[in-house]
């Protein structure tokens, strides 16, 4: 195994470049080698740490479109529903003899104003590896009913 010895001075980062380019060579490791890994890292970090991040509403979004795609259909009831400029609503439901109780922002849903009733019957989906994560209505469905 080779050994590199290499330092580098107070020069400006030209110099130290093209110091680091001679040592490469007078030890036969190829450039092109060099860059063929240096290259893909330094893009990999960049866009790790450029990358535009998601909104905390996107991310919701995601959510519920994942849940509307693989989800699965339980029958739920409405428990409380808040004023209807707040569009939240908390319903229960029963999954393999565990009840759970969860509540949803609808105010970022379309088509989902109105007024809702307590004890009114509902269409729950939930995730089967995580039966918690669940939701009464996304942007393609809902399973709530009008009074």
């Amino acid at each position: 195994m080779m050994h590199l010895r290499l330092h580098l001075h107070f020069l400006s980062w030209r110099e130290n470049l093209h110091l680091v380019w001679r040592v490469l060579a007078q030890h036969r490791i190829e450039a092109s080698a060099v860059a063929g890994v240096a290259v893909p890292l330094l893009g990999a970090g960049l866009y790790l740490r450029f990358r535009k991040k998601p909104s905390p509403d996107e991310i919701e979004r995601r959510r519920r479109l994942r849940l509307v795609q693989a989800g699965r259909v339980v029958d739920g009831t409405l428990v409380e529903t808040g004023e209807p400029t707040e569009g939240v609503v908390m319903f229960t439901y029963r999954v393999g003899g565990v009840q759970y109780t969860c509540a949803q922002n609808l105010s970022a849903v379309p088509n989902t104003a109105g007024n809702y009733r307590v004890d009114l019957p509902v269409q729950v989906r939930y995730d089967p590896r995580n039966p918690f994560n669940s939701i009464v209505a996304a942007e393609t469905w809902t399973g709530l009913r009008l009074t």
